[in-house]
């Protein structure tokens, strides 16, 4: 097949190779590994209490008779937080501020949502829903560290840092 060209090969990045970029950052920041692994952390246990949630969640549905496809999809919306939160910790400021933007209107329509419906809804179904707004400020919180604590904000820019030289093809030394 002579129309078809090839590119350069590109090398996937070993654990190593990571390893070492960050115990690059950690010599010249110091507390870098610390933060990030905190971060990292916290990304864990706020998709472990999503994961806690959803099954609650899919539970309430088929305890009142209600579509199951819907909890459903939130024991498969994890995954998409997860890849959310950990995308937010490489990415930068101006994207924590859009998820601290989205989980605000989040804890607004579900505030509201359960002040419309509370006369009508019977308790379990509202101990669900004031869960998912606790879930949703807890997660604003955690956009609010990252964006103004010094060391998280160092750690995501590092990370950012780190990222946009594995995309030039940088090595580390």
């Amino acid at each position: 097949m002579g129309f078809l060209k090839r590119g350069p090969s590109v090398r996937g990045l070993t654990r190593e190779e990571k390893a070492a970029w960050r115990r690059e950052k950690e010599k010249e920041y110091p507390g870098y590994l610390e933060e990030n692994e905190k971060l990292q952390a916290i990304v864990r246990i706020l998709t472990a209490v999503r994961i806690l949630y959803g099954g609650f969640y899919l539970g309430m549905q088929a305890l009142y008779g209600l579509p199951l496809a819907r909890g459903l999809l939130m024991l498969l919306s994890p995954l998409f937080f997860y890849f959310w939160y950990t995308f937010m910790l490489r990415s930068g400021r101006l994207f924590a501020a859009a998820m601290l933007l989205i989980r605000g209107m989040g804890i607004v329509y579900g505030g509201v949502a359960i002040l419309n419906m509370s006369w009508l809804l019977p308790w379990p179904l509202l101990f669900t829903m004031t869960a998912a707004v606790v879930m949703e400020f807890t997660e604003a919180v955690f956009c609010i560290y990252v964006l103004f604590d010094a060391r998280a904000a160092m750690a995501v820019r590092l990370n950012r840092a780190i990222e946009t030289a594995l995309i030039a093809g940088d090595r580390p030394q």
